[in-house]
C-alpha cells in the first residue's frame, strides 16, 4: 500500500511492532535504541513520536459545562473528514497546529464561519520563507542557539521576508505577538502551510 511505496521512496528502515524499552545517549554523540525483542537501532536524532495526542484529553470539567449545549462536541482527535460540519457555524477552542489544519479544513469543506478562541495568540510562522523551509531554519537555531538568539534570528529571517513592520498586516495583535518567541517561551509555534 502507500505506507510501502512511501517507505521505498524514501528509503527508511520501517519496523513494526517494536516495542522501546530503552534510549540513551550514544558516548560518541547520537542515540542508541533497544527495543523488548533486543534489536539496537543508531541514529543521530531520536523523535519521540508516541502519540502523545492520540486520545481524546479534556480539562476536568469540560463535559459537565457543556451538559447543555445542544450542537456537537469534538475533540480534534475525533475530527475525521468534517463533512458532518459543513455548513456550520463552528468554535475551535485552542489553537494549536491541529486547531489551525481543521480551521482550515472546515473552511475548504464548507463551513459557514470558523471561529478561534484562544487564551494567548500562539507564534505564526509560514512554512516556506522563500526557497528556506521553517522546519530547516528552526532546526539550525535550535541546535546551535542559546533560545533567545535563536528567536533573534528567526525574528529577523521574518522580518527579511516581510518586512519589518509584517505583523500589522495580521490586524490587532497584542504586543508579545510582534516579534517570535517561540524557543524562549517554549510554545509550539502553529506552521502556516497555507500562506
Amino acid at each position: 500500500g502507500y505506507l510501502r511505496r512511501y517507505a521505498a521512496r524514501f528509503a527508511l528502515d520501517v519496523r513494526l511492532n517494536q516495542r522501546v524499552s530503552r534510549a540513551r545517549r550514544a558516548p560518541g554523540g547520537g542515540w542508541v535504541v533497544t527495543t523488548e525483542s533486543g534489536a539496537t537501532l543508531l541514529g543521530q536524532h531520536l523523535v519521540v513520536a508516541s502519540g502523545k495526542h492520540a486520545r481524546a484529553v479534556r480539562p476536568p470539567g469540560v463535559m459537565e459545562a457543556l451538559a447543555g449545549f445542544q450542537g456537537e462536541v469534538l475533540h480534534s482527535t475525533e475530527a475525521r473528514g468534517l463533512a458532518s460540519l459543513a455548513m456550520r457555524r463552528v468554535v475551535i477552542v485552542g489553537l494549536g497546529n491541529s486547531g489551525a489544519d481543521i480551521a482550515m479544513a472546515l473552511l475548504e469543506r464548507g463551513a459557514l464561519s470558523v471561529t478561534l478562541a484562544v487564551r494567548k495568540m500562539p507564534p505564526i510562522v509560514r512554512r516556506q520563507w522563500g526557497p528556506v523551509g521553517v522546519e530547516w531554519v528552526s532546526r539550525c537555531c535550535l541546535q546551535y542557539l542559546p533560545a533567545a538568539l535563536a528567536d533573534t534570528a528567526v525574528n529577523l529571517c521574518i522580518a527579511l521576508h516581510f518586512g519589518p513592520n509584517w505583523w500589522r498586516a495580521a490586524g490587532d495583535l497584542p504586543p508579545s505577538t510582534t516579534t517570535w518567541q517561540a524557543f524562549a517561551s517554549g510554545r509550539v509555534p502553529v506552521i502556516d502551510k497555507w500562506a
